[in-house]
């Protein structure tokens, strides 16, 4: 994965590079706000860490990041933060908190969920065709869906989830009841 890590503590920007890095992730670190917005609309990342540090929200640095983002699938984001709860990270746009002092498997784990939603988002954006049948919606129509829960999270500071159910008698189902 390629991060972007925007932090003013050079020694916790250090110790996150060093573990993704050593995971063989991309890690680009930025302690610049202004300048890591500047990165953020000429580049391209799976997940942006990100303490709002010194100021007291983090939502409108949230929002900056989500303005420069010019790609459909927005990276994860992830809130580095001393105090902020779930529910705050949440609130501010964010899709994950990392709370500083964090442990190698606190960024194992945060960095785990952003694979497997950047992996979704991948899966998603292909264009292969495949369309609705039987009452079940097509792949594309649950991408758009898919996007537009990601937005609304965002603008309205809401948890969104998805539930996946894997049916692998589909076609039985289909032959016997149509």
């Amino acid at each position: 994965m390629h991060i972007l890590v925007i932090d003013r503590e050079p020694l916790t920007s250090q110790l996150i590079s060093s573990k993704l890095v050593a995971k063989g992730h991309t890690v680009v670190l930025e302690p610049n706000k202004n300048d890591a917005l500047e990165k953020i609309s000429s580049g391209v990342f799976d997940c942006i860490m990100v303490d709002p540090y010194p100021l007291s929200e983090a939502r409108p640095v949230v929002a900056g990041i989500w303005k420069s983002i010019t790609t459909p699938i927005k990276p994860y984001l992830i809130l580095l933060s001393k105090t902020a709860t779930q529910e705050e990270a949440i609130m501010s746009g964010a899709n994950d908190v990392l709370l500083k002092p964090f442990s190698s498997a606190d960024v194992d784990i945060k960095i785990g969920n952003a694979e497997r939603l950047m992996g979704l988002c991948r899966t998603l954006a292909v264009e292969d065709n495949v369309h609705s049948m039987g009452g079940m919606i097509g792949k594309a129509a649950f991408h758009q869906l898919f996007l537009s829960a990601i937005a609304r999270a965002f603008s309205y500071g809401e948890c969104s989830l998805i539930v996946f159910l894997n049916m692998t008698n589909y076609d039985e189902i289909l032959a016997a009841a149509g």
